[in-house]
């Protein structure tokens, strides 16, 4: 029979499992808003040293999101520590709101092709459960609510990011969020890792080789040609991280 373990005194042990040791032996789990938050700090905590995905970037991450206006996406993420940055962002920034506020909201997407998989990321909608947080997985090809923050990750070539950014950017209401953009900012990661191009614009469902060659700056320009956003931030250590805000109309 499998056992429940009430989640009630601490975060980091119960009756002698870790929760990584919990999840991975398929045991269910029981959190209280205490429990909960504390597991959440420590998700974000052991994500921030390499190599976990965008380790140097999770601080401003959470940051942005506790200024998002309560809701927040990840689109083709690369690893776990994003979604709980965005939702510890969410939970600091909801402490202290008025009675019947609405709760705030979380949606993350398939990780991107290739991502190694945490187990601890199946937590998120229960944690938000003990938090007051609406987690939520995206389903299949199916686009996030419109929401205050949105993190895009994924095919690192101009004409994935092209297609993604139609689609997903004018759901971004206030910050959207694009990760790769150093490292792959002129040349794709396809380039870099030296893959066949044909095979991949295939693969991708791109138009020819040139738009799985290209890298992701060209991309963001030409939304920025559009009108309504303006880059407020760009960090190019650990393969780059750019943070564009639309423009009040």
């Amino acid at each position: 029979m499998r056992r429940i373990l009430l989640c009630a005194l601490t975060a980091t042990v119960f009756c002698g499992l870790t929760v990584r040791e919990a999840v991975e032996q398929n045991i269910p789990l029981v959190f209280s808003r205490q429990t909960a938050m504390q597991t959440l700090r420590e998700q974000f905590d052991s994500s921030l040293s390499p190599p976990s995905y965008l380790a140097e970037h999770l601080h401003a991450l959470r940051q942005l999101a506790a200024q998002a206006g309560g809701s927040a996406a990840e689109m083709g993420s690369r690893g776990s520590g994003s979604a709980w940055a965005l939702m510890l962002g969410l939970v600091s920034a909801s402490e202290g709101a008025p009675p019947g506020a609405p709760a705030p909201l979380l949606r993350t997407g398939a990780p991107w092709q290739g991502a190694p998989r945490d187990p601890l990321a199946a937590l998120l909608p229960q944690l938000g459960r003990a938090l007051g947080v609406d987690a939520a997985q995206v389903e299949g090809g199916a686009l996030p609510p419109p929401v205050g923050l949105l993190l895009v990750d994924g095919a690192r070539c101009h004409g994935a990011l092209a297609r993604d950014l139609a689609a997903l950017a004018p759901r971004a209401t206030r910050f959207l969020v694009v990760a790769g953009t150093e490292d792959a900012g002129l040349v794709s990661e396809a380039v870099a890792a030296g893959r066949e191009l044909g095979a991949e614009a295939v693969a991708l469902g791109l138009r020819g080789q040139l738009e799985a060659a290209a890298g992701l700056k060209g991309a963001l320009f030409d939304l920025l040609a559009g009108g309504g956003w303006r880059v407020t931030a760009h960090f190019p250590n650990a393969g780059g991280l750019t943070i564009l805000s639309r423009l009040e109309k």
